[in-house]
């Protein structure tokens, strides 16, 4: 059973380094990020997606959505850290959304689906509404605009986790409020199996959002400026 553990363990670290690979060379023709040395891409990029979800501790069939997924990060990642997750990588630009599917299938993954769309257009089918166990984003914008995306995505009981340097304990009021509104409770304590509170934002969905959320993402984007200047933070 260890040798089957450490191959498995094996194959999974090849697996994300291929991916950066992929990434990497294929960098100039999609536009997929800043970073220009395959180190970079891998350390910062995939290992880093994988910091605060290590341990995780999902059942085979669990859901997981990565919203504005980009080049697939953290998205990939994850499905090939943890094959038993059914991963979708939702992505608006044709482009990215094209390397994503391309470097799914050059590395064999049968647990990823990509879908080329926005965000707000998935919560208004059935597909998508409250039907993931776990939501995740990284780097699609400020948190205001990922909760109002996210939350609807995820199923009452599950789980938005975004990689963010908001802390739960310093959380402006209006933005702990939007997270009620939408119908999610801040988790402030680390349990096993959830990923690392202490490395992002993780909210529990508790009831069902409201019909109403999403709402257009020009207004989306309004309310997050104005919260965004008045708390004096970054895009993250």
């Amino acid at each position: 059973m260890k040798g089957a553990e450490s191959a498995m363990r094996q194959d999974v670290r090849e697996k994300l380094y291929r991916f950066a690979q992929l990434l990497h060379d294929e960098n100039a023709r999609y536009n997929l990020t800043g970073l220009k040395s395959l180190e970079e891409i891998y350390s910062v990029l995939v290992e880093g997606s994988l910091v605060p979800v290590r341990g995780l501790d999902v059942p085979r069939g669990t859901r997981c959505a990565d919203i504005g997924s980009g080049a697939g990060i953290p998205g990939m990642p994850i499905a090939i850290a943890y094959p038993q997750i059914e991963c979708v990588l939702i992505e608006s630009n044709e482009k990215k959304a094209g390397f994503i599917a391309m470097a799914s299938n050059a590395l064999g993954l049968s647990n990823v689906a990509v879908w080329c769309s926005r965000a707000e257009d998935v919560c208004a089918e059935e597909c998508g509404r409250a039907s993931f166990d776990i939501v995740v984003s990284r780097a699609m914008g400020f948190v205001y605009e990922v909760l109002e995306l996210g939350l609807p995505l995820v199923r009452v009981g599950g789980f938005l986790y975004v990689y963010s340097r908001l802390r739960a304990e310093s959380l402006d009021p209006s933005l702990g409020g939007h997270i009620e509104t939408l119908g999610g409770v801040v988790r402030l304590d680390a349990a096993r199996g959830l990923p690392d509170v202490r490395a992002g934002l993780l909210v529990k969905k508790i009831a069902h959002t409201p019909m109403e959320f999403p709402r257009r993402y020009p207004i989306i984007k309004r309310e997050s400026k104005k919260l965004e200047k008045r708390m004096n933070v970054g895009a993250r």
